[in-house]
């Protein structure tokens, strides 16, 4: 299975500045119970935008199909687009309630995994041996636009964890 991991680092100096912070900055996913499924809605809007752009987002475009292979399935699937054949793939990635979908924490709390159970996703995301003629057609990334929205809820967990511990003065 691929895995996105999403982690909270550089924390080590604000947290021995920040000592009633410290325990979201060990375990900020048992700190902040939500903090999985907020991220995975980000998760789940950036998949789509992969989709949409058919990983023109990711700066990695996805090659279209060989002529023969297009042939084929336009007469098996008609109407489907690059990446739709059974749709089991793009629906674990933009449905979070669906049998496919990954998005959970570790065991410690300390970081979380966002993406998919389908066993065929490895041989899209990546160069593979053995993958034959299967051209690489990425659905995980993280550019820069990613990487904002991620530490922006990072952010505001960590501002909405310790906003109650400053108005009432305990620091």
């Amino acid at each position: 299975m691929l895995k996105l991991n999403v982690r909270v680092e550089g924390f080590s100096s604000l947290q021995h500045a920040l000592l009633s912070g410290g325990e979201w900055m060990r375990r900020p996913f048992y700190a902040d119970k939500g903090l999985v499924g907020k991220l995975d809605k980000i998760f789940v809007k950036h998949s789509e935008k992969v989709w949409e752009t058919q990983g023109g987002v990711l700066g990695k475009p996805w090659p279209p199909l060989s002529e023969g292979y297009r042939h084929w399935k336009e007469q098996h699937y008609p109407g489907r687009s690059l990446m739709h054949r059974k749709l089991r793939l793009i629906r674990s990635f933009i449905q979070p309630n669906g049998r496919d979908h990954v998005a959970k924490r570790n065991s410690r709390a300390t970081a979380a995994e966002f993406g998919t159970h389908v066993p065929y996703m490895k041989y899209h995301q990546q160069v593979t041996p053995g993958r034959g003629l299967l051209p690489m057609r990425a659905l995980i990334g993280l550019p820069q636009p990613f990487q904002n929205d991620y530490s922006k809820a990072m952010q505001d967990s960590f501002y909405d964890f310790m906003k109650p511990k400053v108005n009432d003065g305990r620091i």
